[in-house]
């Protein structure tokens, strides 16, 4: 029975060095200028890691990811944007949300373009601009980002920001769709069949 509660133990400290290490070690190539290191670090700690023993720190998490942005990682730039925007271990602050999304976009993030599009097509941050918002998600569109060809289905659907045209609605729901995106299908259907609710 000794035996066994000194494997236990050393097993158990074995994986606290273990994460410890990978910390300490993940650390070491951000510090060195790794700014996916920093990204990711700081997505482990926004989130928490079971695998690596760590736990959720938001403060940790933005200091690593705006390392991460500033070092040109335009993921860390995206998540960072989603963080301010929404007061995640911050105070909301949406204009700094358009500042680093806008980073996102500009660094190939399709999802930081439709980030970005959501925040002139709502007016946070920023003034509305629909013809804007409509760029943006045409962008996050052609990156694969199936939210944003639904979003822009939408805009042609309404004219908001580009002429109405039903053709087009269904060009980007129908893409949607195509990238699994169940509202984009049923946007698509109804559209096509002239059953629109």
């Amino acid at each position: 029975m000794k035996f066994l509660r000194i494997a236990v133990f050393f097993l158990l400290f074995s994986g606290v060095v273990f994460a410890n290490a990978f910390e300490d070690k993940a650390r070491e190539f951000c510090d060195k200028g790794e700014a996916d290191v920093c990204t990711d670090l700081g997505n482990y700690f926004r989130d928490g890691n079971q695998k690596y023993q760590i736990e959720k720190d938001l403060t940790k998490a933005l200091e690593l990811l705006a390392k991460g942005c500033e070092l040109g990682s335009a993921e860390g730039c995206n998540v960072l944007g989603y963080m301010h925007g929404n007061g995640q271990g911050t105070k909301k602050d949406s204009v700094k949300a358009v500042v680093f999304y806008q980073q996102a976009c500009d660094g190939g993030i399709s999802a930081g373009c439709f980030n970005l599009g959501l925040m002139y097509d709502n007016g946070q941050g920023v003034k509305v601009n629909d013809a804007k918002a409509a760029e943006l998600y045409l962008k996050a569109c052609e990156g694969g980002d199936d939210t944003g060809c639904y979003n822009l289905g939408m805009k042609y659907y309404k004219g908001e920001g580009v002429r109405k045209n039903n053709s087009d609605a269904i060009k980007y729901y129908t893409k949607s769709c195509d990238l699994k995106f169940k509202a984009g299908c049923e946007a698509s259907a109804q559209l096509k069949s002239g059953k629109v609710k």
